[in-house]
């Protein structure tokens, strides 16, 4: 039996004041997930901690184009220095755009964001006790 090659991708969700993040190993395997209060421009020291620590060899970043919603100077700032840190450790940066995430969501007949956190529960079991209850009409 050949020994498969693992892989480990960084994910990062980044707003004006917090961020997400989750490392994922090949095959599929939520390795560890997290998310921190902090100003967009200054996630460089959390993101080399995490490319170090868990010899990441690529980082998926949310691709944000020019007047969206999260297009901010803060925004901006915080993805350029995560290209910069990936740079310094020679780690691949992929840009994910929003349609894209979307399309694959919609390939499950996923459109709410409970529908997709109740998808991503399926793949990830350890998210299971996290998953918040559908909301109620009124």
């Amino acid at each position: 039996m050949s020994q498969q090659t693992m892989t480990r991708t960084l994910a990062v969700d980044l707003r004006s004041s917090r961020l997400g993040f989750a490392v994922f190993e090949t095959p599929i395997r939520l390795v560890v997930w997290g998310k921190r209060a902090m100003w967009a421009d200054s996630c460089s020291a959390l993101i080399a901690q995490l490319i170090r620590r868990f010899d990441v060899s690529v980082v998926v970043i949310r691709g944000i184009g020019r007047g969206e919603r999260r297009d901010t100077q803060r925004v901006r700032k915080g993805l350029r220095a995560i290209r910069t840190v990936a740079r310094r450790r020679s780690t691949q940066v992929v840009p994910l755009g929003e349609k894209r995430f979307r399309n694959f969501s919609r390939q499950y007949d996923r459109y709410t964001k409970f529908e997709i956190d109740a998808l991503m529960a399926v793949v990830f079991p350890n998210l299971t006790s996290i998953l918040p209850r559908p909301r109620k009409c009124f």
